[in-house]
């Protein structure tokens, strides 16, 4: 029966090896231009490291020796605390990914809970409240459901970020979280129910290679340059409003100022930087309501997920203030300045194309505005 357990616990690692070398190897290119990407890695990481750290510690249980008393805590002292870091790096990725905001205080209560893991490892071996490890046979200690539970609140609660942040932007943005979560919590529960079974680290694997598949999937709508929605994604959420029972959505069309005269001036890759920062300042301050696209060239358009003219109006004015709070900040050798245009979209009144058409005209008006402005001022110096 142990050299069937033990074989089981080989077998299970060594797919969890074999599928986290497979996926770094194969998205180690396409990754460094997602969001996220130094989360992914890292938990990649995390995961290759526990599925070598468990079979180790299996191997060696009840063996003599000093040097095995040794390897025993280190494994397992890893191993509890890759539980801690995979749920943590899961919510971090979550709201990165996401733009999902992370308050002060929530940093706090991850910090207090990942410094109650670290000491409680660190006093193990004077203390085995984690585990212990009599005559170098490892057994459960109380502190071991401490985890459970810690490991718990961390996908708990980016389930609660990310039902939050659904709430509030509607269709327009989703991400499939469940692919991670419902294998990992399936493989620990079996774990801790069946003492001796090793399911935990193939089961984070198997979670990581849907999250990887999501990515890749999103990828089919996602701009190179910018790292926004293209233009494909506005025909995807066409079809995704529709299906939503009040087709309502606000959407703002956005174009840059003079940037022809920046690409003019200052060269190409230059202008290619000015369209990387006004879509990190578009996306921060419209990504709260719902999604941002870059459209053309340097047009973008945002899609809020509300009717209330009130409340876009406000949202455009948080961006006006950001890009000049930017151009404040003497960060780069141009100023960025936008048009922008709003109108409400009701696919159950209206074709997508005279939406657009709307937004692009209260654009046009803006940006003459702009220029009749700048006319004036020249004129009057």
């Amino acid at each position: 029966m142990a050299f069937d357990a033990l074989t089981t616990v080989y077998i299970a690692n060594g797919i969890g090896i074999v599928l986290m070398l497979t996926l770094v190897f194969s998205n180690r290119h396409r990754l460094n231009d997602d969001k996220g990407a130094a989360l992914i890695y890292a938990l990649m990481g995390v995961c290759l490291l526990a599925c070598v750290c468990d079979p180790i510690a299996y191997y060696i249980d009840g063996k003599p020796g000093f040097l095995v008393t040794v390897l025993i805590y280190l494994t397992n002292s890893y191993l509890f605390l890759a539980n801690i870091a995979t749920g943590s790096l899961w919510v971090f990725f979550i709201t990165e990914h996401l733009g999902i905001p992370f308050s002060d205080t929530r940093k706090k209560v991850y910090g207090a809970l990942v410094g109650l893991g670290i000491t409680a490892l660190l006093l193990n071996p004077f203390y085995p409240l984690v585990f212990s490890a009599e005559n170098n046979v490892y057994k459960r200690g109380p502190f071991f459901w401490v985890f459970l539970c810690i490991a718990i609140v961390y996908l708990a609660d980016s389930l609660l970020l990310y039902l939050k942040r659904r709430d509030k932007v509607g269709v327009l943005r989703f991400f499939p979280v469940h692919v991670f979560i419902l294998p990992v919590c399936l493989g620990t529960t079996i774990q801790c129910c069946f003492y001796g079974l090793s399911l935990i680290g193939v089961s984070v694997a198997v979670g990581i290679a849907g999250v990887m598949t999501a990515l890749k999937s999103e990828a089919i709508y996602t701009d190179r340059l910018t790292g926004l929605y293209n233009r494909t994604y506005l025909d995807y959420m066409q079809q995704q409003i529709r299906k939503n029972q009040d087709p309502v959505v606000s959407g703002v069309m956005i174009d840059l100022n003079s940037f022809k005269k920046i690409n003019d001036t200052l060269g190409h890759s230059v202008g290619d930087q000015a369209l990387q920062d006004a879509a990190r300042i578009l996306s921060r301050v419209f990504g709260e309501y719902g999604v941002v696209m870059r459209y053309a060239g340097d047009e973008f358009v945002a899609l809020l997920n509300t009717a209330d003219e009130n409340l876009v109006e406000d949202v455009i004015a948080k961006a006006y203030q950001a890009l000049q709070q930017f151009n404040d900040s003497g960060m780069r050798p141009y100023q960025l300045s936008a048009a922008m245009g709003h109108a409400v979209l009701d696919l159950g009144r209206e074709s997508m194309n005279d939406f657009m058409n709307n937004i692009d005209r209260a654009m046009y008006k803006n940006k003459m505005e702009y220029y009749a402005s700048r006319d004036n001022d020249s004129r009057t110096r």
